[in-house]
């Protein structure tokens, strides 16, 4: 059997190519790839990215996802994703690693930006996207991106989530951030301040940082538990004690 494999073209084909690319510096082991097997080298690519599509496209059809949240222009420390992602998700009583508590992360600057606008056009969209597919709960922002989604309508409306009494204790704080459309007289909560809760403290650190709901969150029900969830966080010396 070893024999017959050894006869074949493909074999004599690989062993001549191990054999010319022996002596060969790396660099120009690549360019004699590219230039004789450039098509194979092509296909090769091709069948990776699409295995990877369909490994992907499966590996979402089989998560159940627990909540969905979207940190965006601010970087959370490793403990602190830890605890948004697989602590959450052992919180909630997941039993299973289909079973998961996703953040994803996204970070953008001026989308009219000469150099870096068409990058952080794309980069921007992504929570759009993702509040417009109904894929999305919650939402970790700084300032800047912030602002930047009040005119795309992506928020919550926070009056459908906080009492009368929880949102005038905020305001009175002056944490909450409010939008109007053009032409109305009346304006709704759309974001939080959490600048200066022992979570972001601990694991954010940036000079703002804001909290905000989907206003297409697929379950508002979870909306209440996030919130409770990031002020129920232990600093590093609560912890240990």
């Amino acid at each position: 059997m070893i024999e017959k494999i050894k006869s074949t073209k493909v074999y004599l084909g690989f062993k001549k190519l191990f054999s010319d690319l022996k002596p060969m510096t790396f660099k120009e082991r690549c360019d004699h790839m590219w230039t004789y097997y450039k098509e194979y080298l092509l296909i090769l690519v091709f069948l990776f990215m699409s295995v990877g599509l369909v490994v992907s496209v499966l590996e979402a059809r089989n998560k159940d996802v627990l909540v969905a949240g979207m940190i965006v222009n601010v970087s959370v420390e490793q403990r602190g994703m830890n605890y948004l992602t697989k602590d959450y998700a052992a919180y909630l009583g997941a039993t299973s690693k289909n079973q998961v508590a996703e953040v994803d992360y996204t970070s953008f600057g001026d989308p009219l930006d000469r150099e870096n606008g068409t990058n952080s056009y794309y980069a921007s969209q992504i929570l759009p996207s993702r509040v417009a597919g109904e894929m999305l709960d919650y939402m970790i922002l700084d300032k800047f991106a912030m602002e930047f989604y009040i005119p795309q309508e992506v928020y919550a409306d926070l009056s459908q989530f906080f009492t009368e009494e929880e949102l005038a204790a905020l305001a009175e704080e002056n944490r909450v951030i409010y939008a109007m459309q053009e032409g109305d007289t009346e304006r709704w909560p759309i974001a939080i301040d959490i600048t200066d809760l022992p979570f972001v403290k601990d694991m954010i650190g940036a000079e703002k940082v804001y909290f905000a709901l989907s206003g297409n969150s697929p379950r508002p029900d979870m909306c209440r538990h996030v919130w409770q969830y990031l002020h129920d966080w232990k600093t590093p010396e609560q912890s240990w004690n």
